[in-house]
């Protein structure tokens, strides 16, 4: 592996799990690192769809403490029809790195 690609995978440490408190739901949910991979597979999933991108990446890449999946790709049905867009929204962003318009309000 060349030397620029060791600080690639140094510096995203893809990985080692991160997690995102969602109080409205009692969890902690559980993820590693975004790939642009997995952004290509959701948006394959739903091109054109941003909001069902969402979905699909949580489900996607949403674990359990124990490393299982915490959604089956079926589970972005739910996701979408009864889930509180807003508690989506920002999984999503979280995952991916993108402030949320809070974070950026109190900056």
């Amino acid at each position: 592996m060349s030397e620029i690609l060791k600080s690639i995978r140094a510096h995203s440490q893809p990985e080692r799990v991160r997690t995102i408190d969602v109080p409205e739901w009692g969890e902690v949910i559980h993820y590693r690192m975004v790939t642009l991979a997995d952004m290509h597979e959701t948006q394959r999933a739903a091109p054109e769809n941003p909001v069902r991108q969402e979905a699909e990446l949580i489900c996607l890449k949403a674990l359990k403490q124990d490393g299982t999946p915490m959604f089956k790709r079926i589970d972005v049905l739910v996701l979408l029809e009864e889930a509180d867009p807003v508690v989506v929204r920002r999984i999503a962003n979280a995952m991916i790195g993108r402030k949320s318009a809070d974070d950026i309000e109190k900056n």
